[in-house]
């Protein structure tokens, strides 16, 4: 029989092995608890995002998008009228910034949420301010680098949001010119 003491490398292994193993363990009981509840929550902050954007939303539905920096492309049914939105992250100055950017059938902007990001508070938090998201409506391709102007010390931020509404504009035109819109 193998006789282990404690001074033995092989008992330090033993022991760090029982203890990694115990709080990956404990690790994946918490994330089964928590991941759907995480989930839920994300999900509710999308639907908040597309409210703000579209208040008269019936309902709204996910489909699939092959652009580049596009996550998720929805469908939303407001009124009698079908548009569109669109969950992007383009990279701004403190990380990614999570955006839903809403999108007429005609291709052009309908409203803009910031859904999350990390800036720089003061500084490349004042994209979320109205005064700037709200030069964005109304516009479409080809006039959001000429007709929005960037913040002053927010310029990486800014110029994110506007290489988002981009990427949301060219999703929502890829997804209609491929005909799965119905």
């Amino acid at each position: 029989m193998l006789k282990i003491n404690k001074e033995s490398i092989l008992y330090t292994v033993i022991v760090l092995t029982v203890i990694s193993s115990g709080i990956a363990l404990l690790l994946a009981i918490i994330n089964s608890v928590t991941s759907p509840v995480i989930a839920k929550k994300n999900l509710e902050e999308k639907g908040n995002a597309i409210q703000s954007i579209y208040t008269d939303y019936i309902s709204f539905e996910s489909t699939k998008t092959e652009v580049k920096n596009a996550e998720e492309l929805y469908i939303v049914s407001h009124g009698d009228t079908t548009d569109y939105c669109v969950l992007v992250s383009p990279s701004g100055f403190g990380g990614e910034i999570q955006m839903m950017v809403g999108v007429t059938g005609d291709l052009k902007i309908s409203g803009v949420e910031i859904v999350s990001m990390s800036e720089t508070a003061g500084v490349g938090t004042k994209i979320k301010n109205a005064d700037f998201l709200s030069q964005f409506i109304g516009l479409q391709v080809n006039k959001i680098s000429t007709d929005v102007d960037v913040i002053s010390g927010a310029t990486v931020s800014s110029t994110a949001a506007k290489v988002g509404v981009e990427t949301a504009l060219d999703a929502v035109s890829e997804y209609l010119k491929a005909g799965d819109n119905g």
